[in-house]
């Protein structure tokens, strides 16, 4: 997504060659979900708040979207993240893939990673360290094969 610096957009790094409806998605919500997260107890604008109220957006979209990244819970996965150059282990943190190419959209890239030049999606390791390029054919090759 090409984004001005004063753009309320700034900060979200759009996978190359998404979908235009997917823009249009991001673009009319992303005043609110800004909104959204200054609210208290939201969690703030971290990479997870901002996630999962992406997610919210665009399930009532009725877009298909998926959470990746480190997974939490009772199962918390070391491998995923964002792998900033020059070290072995991705750092936390957590992105979409939306859309049924599963396009990624991370929505927090700029504030935490924008310093580390520019967002590749090699750089993006889901949960089971998988390289996301690697999940995302392996993904829709299962989901061809289902349909």
């Amino acid at each position: 997504m090409d984004l001005d610096q004063g753009d309320i957009c700034v900060d979200h790094w759009l996978e190359p060659d998404a979908p235009a409806g997917i823009t249009d998605v991001i673009r009319r919500y992303a005043p609110e979900v800004k909104s959204r997260l200054a609210h208290v107890g939201v969690g703030g604008p971290d990479c997870l708040s901002t996630r999962d109220i992406w997610f919210d957006v665009f399930e009532s979209e009725t877009i298909p979207v998926r959470k990746l990244g480190r997974t939490m819970g009772p199962y918390y996965a070391e491998l995923g993240g964002y792998l900033v150059p020059g070290e072995a282990k991705p750092r936390d943190h957590h992105w979409l893939a939306v859309g049924s190419g599963l396009t990624l959209f991370d929505p927090t890239w700029g504030r935490h990673f924008r310093e580390y030049g520019p967002p590749t999606t090699e750089r993006y390791i889901t949960d089971d360290g998988q390289p996301f390029e690697d999940w995302r054919r392996r993904e829709l090759r299962s989901e061809h094969r289902r349909g």
